[in-house]
């Protein structure tokens, strides 16, 4: 009897424990951009468009910039895609199902695949896919966007306070 209840109690220990994991504890680590299918997906929303077509991928794929690290429920990095530069440094929430990361006013959608995951940023209707890297931070492209987007920002607010502090003297 000791034996069954014992077995009972391992058995539902366990099964909380497991109803407890983090729905993004499968997810942690560094992912960079597919690059082989981001190209394709460019090169079909270009068409028939020959050699110009062809230089204008290649260009948008030499300037790409996208990475995350998942760390926990947080997620950090920077989607920078033709000249739009976000940068990422928010918590994963969990809601219907569905990885969502909050960016602005509006929300990014993250579904795990089995070797990374795509993202869905907000208001695009096309999802990018992501493979897990062996890093175990930003590779060193990715954090000098990052700080680079974020020096920018500062000396925005920088600006903008002075011109507010203009017009109030």
């Amino acid at each position: 009897m000791r034996k069954i209840l014992a077995s009972t109690i391992i058995l539902t220990l366990l099964f909380l424990i497991s109803c407890n994991t983090s729905p993004t504890a499968n997810i942690q680590g560094v992912y960079e951009i597919d690059k082989p299918s981001l190209k394709t997906q460019l090169e079909t929303e270009m068409g028939n468009s020959g050699k110009l077509g062809s230089g204008i991928v290649n260009a948008i794929l030499n300037n790409a910039i996208m990475e995350f690290h998942i760390k926990g429920d947080s997620i950090s990095g920077i989607f920078g895609l033709i000249g739009e530069q976000i940068v990422y440094n928010t918590q994963i929430e969990e809601r219907n199902g569905k990885l969502i990361v909050r960016v602005k006013n509006s929300e990014a959608v993250i579904t795990p695949t089995q070797d990374g995951f795509l993202f869905s940023p907000p208001h695009i209707d096309v999802s990018f896919r992501f493979n897990k890297t062996d890093r175990q931070a930003l590779s060193a492209n990715a954090q000098k966007a990052i700080n680079l987007q974020n020096s920018g920002r500062k000396r925005t607010k920088e600006l903008n306070k002075v011109d507010a502090d203009d017009r109030v003297q």
